[in-house]
């Protein structure tokens, strides 16, 4: 019977140091630096709701006539410049090579408004209108003279088993 605890104790020991190390490695992990791409970064913001809400853009160096819209929603707690960089710039290299708009908003507070019944964020408790926002960046993409864009593309980062609907 001792014998028995005695494994299982050590197996306990070296599943916790196999996980404070796998921990330690993604907490201490670099995130990718900024690509220098011929584009532009553009902040801006709009109102819609009774709120200011902002956004970062990534406009190409040569877009489209008639450029995509890809909208890139960070997690909860997040911001624009995070989710940027948590993807790895990869929907900024994306919008360069095939000449579309990525765009960053911001939810209320670091949080959206998503399908969850009861949540503690400010977005929820508000009843913020987040699909409206979304809505008015795609009526109004960033920096385009153009009419609205033909495709529209969403992204997130889930850290939850809950979609953005």
């Amino acid at each position: 019977m001792r014998r028995r605890l005695r494994i299982a104790g050590l197996a306990i020991v070296v599943l916790l140091g196999v996980f404070a190390g796998v921990a330690f490695w993604a907490l201490h992990s670099r995130m990718p630096s900024e690509p220098r791409l011929p584009g532009k970064i553009e902040r801006g913001a709009l109102a819609h709701g009774g709120r200011t809400r902002r956004w970062i853009a990534y406009l190409p160096a040569k877009l489209r006539a008639h450029p995509a819209l890809v909208i890139a929603l960070h997690g909860s707690m997040g911001s624009p410049a995070r989710a940027r960089e948590a993807y790895g710039y990869d929907f900024d290299l994306l919008a360069e090579a095939n000449g579309f708009i990525a765009v960053y908003p911001q939810g209320y507070e670091g949080h959206w408004n998503d399908c969850r019944v009861k949540g503690p964020f400010a977005a929820k408790a508000e009843n913020v209108d987040d699909v409206g926002f979304l809505h008015a960046l795609v009526d109004r993409p960033p920096s385009s003279p153009m009419s609205p864009p033909r495709e529209t593309w969403r992204s997130r980062r889930n850290e939850s088993p809950c979609r953005c609907c």
